[in-house]
């Protein structure tokens, strides 16, 4: 397991000196309309994408401390770094469109037009399927069972809210209720599909 996080350490620092250009000479502006379905959403997110890490690190390090995994700190590391700058160029997004930055928000309490962060998350899903590999190897068929039905039940309920959150921003992309939850769910599906084939 330690090739595949030194991997990812190198997939990380590489993405970071080969960005995609945004344009930020863009001068188009948000209509009223576009602006209203996409105020909330974009705000939340931005300030998920924001987070220092801090509790993450802390047990990164204990779990370091305890295996001497090196790699995994510094895969998460590198993860995190590039969630921060995906923030950033939200921020700057947002400034020039007028929407003000949040500070906090209750879903983010709960659950901590640039293609270069939708490109990123592909990989941040991956990243965390392949993490969450590494840690049931080391525990018995009951216990990661449990954990697959409390992360299933955690899944269900985090598709509720988000649908909730944010629906006219999913309207307004075609969904309905039914396609958001089976797009999602098959996104579950294949990250389970990685965490059960990462060697």
């Amino acid at each position: 397991m330690g090739a595949i996080l030194s991997k990812w350490v190198q997939y990380y620092r590489r993405n970071n000196q080969n960005l995609k250009y945004i344009h930020w000479d863009d001068n188009y502006k948000l209509t009223t309309n576009e602006r209203e379905i996409i105020i909330k959403l974009i705000q939340q997110f931005q300030l998920g994408e924001n987070s220092e890490g801090k509790h993450l690190i802390k047990r990164a390090q204990e779990y370091v401390h305890q295996t001497q995994d090196q790699d995994y700190y510094e895969a998460l590391i590198e993860f995190i770094k590039e969630e921060q700058r995906h923030a950033r160029d939200l921020g700057r997004f947002m400034k020039v469109q007028g929407i003000p930055l949040l500070r906090r928000h209750w879903v983010d309490n709960v659950f901590r037009r640039c293609n270069q962060i939708l490109s990123d998350e592909e990989k941040h899903v991956q990243f965390q399927s392949e993490t969450l590999h590494k840690f049931a190897q080391n525990r018995n068929v009951l216990f990661n069972r449990i954990v697959y039905i409390l992360r299933r039940i955690l899944f269900e309920g985090t598709l509720i809210v988000v649908w909730y959150q944010h629906k006219p921003v999913f309207k307004a992309g075609g969904y309905k209720l039914k396609s958001y939850y089976y797009e999602c769910r098959n996104e579950f599906n294949l990250a389970k599909k990685i965490i059960a084939n990462s060697q």
